[in-house]
């Protein structure tokens, strides 16, 4: 009863695409839940929300320079637009959070794309 999703898997079998239709059947309303609920508290705004290992960001040692970084991209709670970090960078014990979830909320989607390259600008690591 009630609302489930389900999760299925294709894998590459000798250049074959192969599914396993059923893996895991969740109880629960959405995965998505958060996001509608910022949807419903940023009305009207192009919202994307994105979980990143912080292995592969360049991430500064608090969260004021976090917002200093992003200078004028930063989320600003008058125009409801910019980027935020929505999930804890560091645990209780200073070490990194596995994941970490950054929102991005824009008034059209060009100014999403824009707000995703400046953050890939400010925080990806450089590749060797």
């Amino acid at each position: 009863f009630g609302p489930i999703s389900m999760d299925a898997y294709i894998w590459d079998n000798a250049g074959q695409a192969e599914l396993r239709p059923l893996v895991d059947v969740n109880a629960r309303l959405s995965m998505a839940m958060p996001i509608h609920g910022l949807a419903q508290r940023i009305p009207g705004k192009f919202i994307f929300w994105t979980w990143m290992k912080p292995k592969k960001l360049s991430l500064p040692k608090d969260y004021t320079d976090f917002q200093k970084k992003l200078e004028t991209t930063a989320y600003n709670s008058k125009t409801q637009t910019g980027i935020a970090v929505i999930s804890p960078i560091w645990k209780e014990n200073g070490a990194l959070a596995k994941r970490i979830g950054f929102m991005f909320s824009a008034e059209d989607e060009e100014q999403l794309k824009l707000l995703q390259e400046a953050f890939t600008k400010t925080f990806r690591k450089k590749s060797d």
